[in-house]
This record gives C-alpha cells, sequence and structure tokens, in this order.
C-alpha cells in the first residue's frame, strides 16, 4: 500500500492523487496461478479504468463550456475547454486502439467467462459520449446554439478581417467537430476489436455483439447493415483488418487527420490558426 501522508503538516503527492485508492482497484478474477492471463485481464480493467476518467473529463470540460458559452462569459475559456476535450477524446480513441494491440486474444477470451453480465455497454458515460456523436446531447446542443447565434453577428465584419471573438468562435467549433468525429471512429474502431475478439458470439451483457453495435451506428446515420455481418469474409477468414467495409487503416488515417486538426488549435499554433480562418473567410 502506498502511504499517502508525509505528515501531519503537509498534504503528499499520493494523498493529493488518492493513489492507493487507484492502485488498489484493479482486481482481477483470474486465477493468480495463470500469470499471464491475470496480468491481461490487470491491463484490460486499467484500459478501461482510464477510458472512464478520460470520459469524465471530456463530459465536464463540455459541461462547464456549456455552462460558460450559455451565460456569454469568457469564451477564451470555452475555447481552452473543449480544445482539451477535442484532445482527450482522441485519447480515448488511441486508448482503445493500445486495448486490442496488447490483450491476446486467448486470454481475454479465457477470462471473458468470468466476467458473467458485466458489459462495457453498461457505461453511463460511454453512452453520454454516444449522444454527443450523434447531436443528442444537451451541452452540446447548448455550445451549437451559442454558437450559432455568434456567428449570425460576423455578417458585418469586413472579408478577409478575423476579430478576436471570430477566431474565437471558428476555433470553438473546429474543436467541437474533432470532439464530435473522434468519437465517431472510436466507435467504428469498437466494432472492428469487437469482430475479431468475440466474432459472431453475443456480448457478455447478453446484446447481440457485433450485431448490436452495427445497429447503433446505423440508427445514427452510418456503418454497414447488420444483416450483412454473417457474411462478412473476416468470420471465415479470422483477420479483421477490414470489417463489414471498415478498414483499420482507414480509421487510423482518420485519427492522424483529427490529431493535427486539435494540434493547430493548440497555442503554440494560434497564429496558424488565425491564418487559415482568414483564408476561410475569403473564399
Amino acid at each position: 500500500m502506498v502511504k499517502e501522508i508525509v505528515s501531519s503538516s503537509r498534504l503528499s503527492y499520493a494523498g493529493y492523487i488518492r493513489l492507493s485508492s487507484i492502485l488498489s482497484s484493479q482486481v482481477p478474477l483470474s486465477p493468480r496461478e495463470d500469470i499471464g492471463v491475470w496480468a491481461t485481464e490487470r491491463y484490460f480493467i486499467v484500459c478501461h479504468q482510464i477510458s472512464e476518467l478520460l470520459a469524465s473529463q471530456i463530459l465536464a470540460d463540455l459541461k462547464y463550456a456549456a455552462q460558460l458559452i450559455s451565460s456569454h462569459q469568457n469564451w477564451g475559456t470555452v475555447r481552452t475547454l473543449l480544445v482539451r476535450a477535442a484532445s482527450l477524446a482522441l485519447q480515448f480513441y488511441q486508448q482503445s486502439e493500445q486495448l486490442a494491440c496488447l490483450c491476446p486474444q486467448h486470454a481475454f477470451l479465457k477470462f471473458r467467462t468470468l466476467l458473467e453480465g458485466a458489459s462495457a455497454s453498461e457505461s453511463k458515460q460511454f453512452r453520454e459520449l454516444l449522444n454527443i456523436s450523434t447531436g443528442d446531447h444537451p451541452h452540446r446542443k447548448t455550445v451549437e446554439r451559442a454558437l450559432l447565434s455568434r456567428m449570425d453577428s460576423f455578417s458585418t465584419v469586413p472579408s478577409g478581417v478575423v476579430t478576436q471573438h471570430e477566431s474565437e468562435a471558428w476555433s470553438i467549433a473546429e474543436a467541437l467537430s474533432v470532439l464530435t468525429n473522434a468519437i465517431t471512429i472510436w466507435r467504428e474502431l469498437h466494432i472492428v476489436i469487437t469482430a475479431h475478439f468475440i466474432a459472431g458470439s453475443r456480448g457478455t451483457g447478453g446484446t447481440a455483439g457485433v450485431e448490436y453495435l452495427l445497429r447503433r451506428m446505423q440508427a445514427s446515420g452510418g456503418g454497414a447493415d447488420p444483416k450483412d455481418v454473417g457474411n462478412d469474409p473476416s468470420f471465415s477468414s479470422g483477420s479483421f483488418e477490414t470489417f463489414c467495409g471498415m478498414s483499420v487503416k482507414n480509421i487510423n488515417s482518420k485519427a492522424q487527420v483529427l490529431n493535427e486538426r486539435v494540434r493547430l488549435l493548440q497555442p503554440a499554433f494560434e497564429g496558424k490558426m488565425g491564418n487559415y480562418f482568414t483564408q476561410a473567410k475569403a473564399i
């Protein structure tokens, strides 16, 4: 156990971040004697805990951005919050990618039988992220309404001139777009990963597995027809680099583009974004 309090007079690093609680929260169900499976399950738990933490910060930043923008306060802070949320959404995507690469399928299938009904489909935060990607989240709607209202006032500004208010609004719109698209590509990757790990099996939460994920994606305007799942050649070949028209390579290419877009929103690149917006206005 990590010692959290150095002395009664000051707070320690471990105490401040509640390190003991964090490090004692990984409790694999696999027998420790099967060390390979046990360690893989521990990694599986860590990945999901990190994903939940990232999701909590994304949702918090979006919530606070919506509160500020709805009361017409400090658009610069709104910009900072949403740029961070967009960047974290890409980390969320990368976390899933790492899980797929570093969690051996044979070990996963061994401890999966111990999960009983536990499933990520139960995650309230993941459902909120899905609502952001489909445009159904109230905080996203609040930000979009405020943006549209402010952008309506820009029609009187001469072409080729970008004011601070305009730059902030464009940056907020761009950050919101990156955030939404990062969650969408995470959904696509999750479908391909699930197909790789469980193929046509049912989900641990009792869902239809891959078919269930495709149905949800299709309901929000994307993805393949769930009826085509059983006919996909991936099930017979055992290779899931491409599944139901979704390619891991193409999904990763989208992620690289989004990473570059969010990088240009960082303070060090602010001038470049100003030039970009000036050119966009002139078109």
